[in-house]
């Protein structure tokens, strides 16, 4: 006779609440729901957590990191697109801009384009869910520059000079970039 065994956590309670603080956006990931039973957390992440949790993907898989942005990009701008307030269309537009800058880090080019084609409020959001989308591409490109200076300096010297012109050289990626000429 062959037993099944299944193991528990080893602190249920701990990890437990730990996990019930999450729940992600809507996704048909099967894999990722399958991991998610097993570890009894539910699939969903609250909007402002996203933006937080996508600057992992490529680090921790970085050939995966670019399809799974760009779904997780795709439920944003659906749900931006049908924002019930301005605060809800604030929330998912931070967390694209801090996604769109993880997939900076992978595909600049496709982050860009992505950038591009974020959605305008609802009108009935008024005027401060419009200006939030006319700063959406500024701030796209600050926090792209900041990622990418950070995490691979190296691909910003070709630009430095431009960059230095036109005064978008964030104080910490001027500071990182001066590191690593010196080395």
């Amino acid at each position: 006779m062959i037993k099944s065994t299944l193991r528990q956590p080893r602190f249920p309670s701990r990890v437990g609440a730990f996990a019930q603080q999450f729940n992600v956006v809507d996704s048909n990931d099967k894999e990722l729901r399958r991991s998610a039973h097993r570890m009894r957390i539910t699939p969903e992440v609250p909007v402002p957590q996203l933006g937080q949790l996508s600057s992992l993907w490529p680090q921790v898989h970085r050939t995966a990191a670019r399809q799974r942005l760009e779904q997780l990009y795709a439920e944003l701008r659906r749900a931006a697109a049908g924002a019930p307030d301005e605060g809800a269309y604030r929330q998912q537009s931070q967390a694209a801009q801090a996604l769109l800058a993880s997939l900076s880090e992978v595909d600049a080019n496709r982050a860009a384009v992505l950038g591009r084609s974020w959605p305008e409020p609802p009108s009935r959001l008024g005027q401060a869910a419009a200006e939030v989308r006319s700063n959406f591409e500024t701030e796209l490109g600050k926090q792209s520059m900041r990622r990418i200076g950070l995490s691979d300096p190296e691909k910003l010297v070709p630009r430095l000079e431009e960059l230095e012109r036109s005064g978008t050289l964030d104080p910490m990626v001027s500071g990182r970039l001066a590191m690593y000429l010196t080395q």
